[in-house]
């Protein structure tokens, strides 16, 4: 190593020269020293201590949103004996709240807790802010034709399926205004357009998945309507980051399907099928 000068004119230099040597010389230069045998310290006095234990990895419990349909002013569908979609949408979601929360592998945050009326829109919100992993809205239905009967599951999509979802998303969307979620702010808006639809696509790709693993679960413990995976414009499953359904239950305006939702063992054995549904769900997240 060569310093620099007083000068400052020459800089700190690294100078290595080269010169010929015999091989057997380079490869006895090139050969790693042999180790230094030290003598091995005496063996300490007393028990020898024991590695400290990692602590087990805390359990991930993953926040469910669960979405009791209507509420307040809005009933929601009635019964031919006057039960009321939103009475029954509030008992089953504080029903699947308790067998979630027991089961010690879920957390939930609950749009409504009480009969008052909360706007599409705020629901969305309510989930987004919690930080939510999954959105479930609860909703039962009614139909001029009471031979219908079923549970059934439905997804986002700007097409309905079939002409009664198109009329069932109308009338669950009458309640408030379009739920669009501003993600522009700070973007242009081309590029926002193109993010906002690359991110719900993925989430309703995972929302169709979700969709699918409840259909089977669900059909343990009750019937469920002819393609029971259906989709439409549901303003309430617009949250573009959350995967979410809505849970069709079963038709107040069919006497069986009515009698069924109005006792409690069904409704928990729905509710055990959608935890079993979300733990199969979870194993394999999309």
């Amino acid at each position: 190593m060569l310093a620099a000068d007083a000068e400052g004119t020459a800089p700190h230099r690294l100078v290595l020269d080269f010169v010929p040597v015999s091989l057997s010389a380079y490869e006895a230069a090139a050969r790693p020293p042999k180790p230094v045998l030290r003598a091995k310290p005496a063996a300490p006095a007393g028990p020898v201590p024991l590695p400290r234990l990692k602590p087990a990895p805390k359990p991930v419990r993953h926040l469910i949103a669960i979405d009791a349909g209507h509420g307040g002013r809005d009933p929601g569908a009635i019964a031919t004996n006057g039960l009321r979609e939103k009475t029954l949408a509030l008992a089953f979601a504080r029903e699947l709240r308790t067998v979630l929360v027991e089961s010690g592998r879920y957390q939930v945050v609950m749009t409504r807790d009480g009969d008052r009326k909360i706007r599409l829109k705020r629901r969305v919100v309510i989930a987004r802010n919690a930080g939510a992993d999954l959105f479930l809205s609860i909703h039962l239905d009614r139909l001029e034709n009471r031979d219908v009967r079923g549970a059934s599951v439905y997804t986002l999509s700007d097409e309905a399926s079939d002409v009664e979802t198109a009329e069932l998303a109308a009338r669950e969307n009458k309640a408030d205004i379009v739920a669009d979620v501003d993600l522009t702010d700070g973007y242009d808006e081309d590029v926002a357009k193109v993010l906002i639809s690359l991110v719900q696509q993925n989430t309703m790709n995972c929302s169709a998945a979700l969709a699918a693993t409840l259909l089977p679960e669900l059909e343990r413990v009750a019937p469920l309507i002819r393609r029971p995976h259906r989709f439409g414009d549901f303003r309430v499953l617009k949250a573009p980051d959350i995967p979410s359904v809505l849970v069709e239950l079963g038709f107040l305006s069919n006497d069986q399907d009515a009698e069924r939702l109005t006792s409690k063992t069904h409704r928990r054995a729905l509710a055990g099928a959608i935890l079993n549904a979300l733990d199969t769900y979870f194993r394999e997240p999309c």
